[in-house]
């Protein structure tokens, strides 16, 4: 992949994953998703430090997806990322986890082939970084998360689908500078 930031070249990135599922029982399927991304951030007039953030993302991911009826789906996944950096306040541990449901329905219309779904998910993560930033804090930083949101599919002829999303999320942080509330 390929960002870039205004006429400047900001990120390139390349990756390699796999996943393994497990079938528990028909109903059940646990998948395992093993990922390693290389981020490559480029400076530039905008960012003229941002290089320091490249490195390796390797994340693991664990799932477990119920199908309740043949209308609902709760799921329920965990994971843990490492993020390596040039320099030791940009690169972190993380690990969070998620719960949510999927809910089909018929939507509006008597020629509807595929059915709407709602799907609402709340979740939670922890990010310890591996060194102070000197500029900020003599401590490292610290990020808590929380999240929730909404997303309503909505089938668009046979092979597409619109999809309006909401969430909420907030972050606070050892550093005022990343705490946050965004919608």
């Amino acid at each position: 992949g390929a960002v870039g930031l205004r006429t400047d070249p900001y990120l390139y990135t390349g990756g390699v994953g796999t996943v393994l599922t497990t079938t528990f029982d028909p109903a059940t399927q646990g998948p395992l998703r093993l990922e390693y991304r290389y981020e490559d951030f480029l400076n530039s007039a905008i960012r003229p430090t941002v290089s320091d953030t490249t490195g390796g993302r390797t994340r693991l991911t664990g799932t477990l997806r119920h199908q309740v009826t043949p209308a609902l789906t709760l799921y329920g996944s965990a994971y843990g990322e490492r993020k390596q950096a040039v320099e030791g306040f940009d690169a972190d541990w993380e690990g969070g986890g998620q719960l949510g449901g999927t809910l089909q329905f018929a939507g509006p219309g008597p020629n509807q082939k595929r059915p709407w779904s709602f799907d609402l998910s709340a979740g939670a993560l922890a990010r310890n970084f591996d060194a102070n930033d000197p500029s900020i804090s003599p401590a490292p930083r610290l990020d808590r998360e929380a999240f929730v949101q909404g997303a309503l599919t909505i089938p668009v002829g046979d092979t597409w689908s619109a999809i309006a999303t909401l969430g909420y999320h907030k972050v606070v942080s050892t550093y005022d500078l990343y705490t946050s509330d965004n919608v």
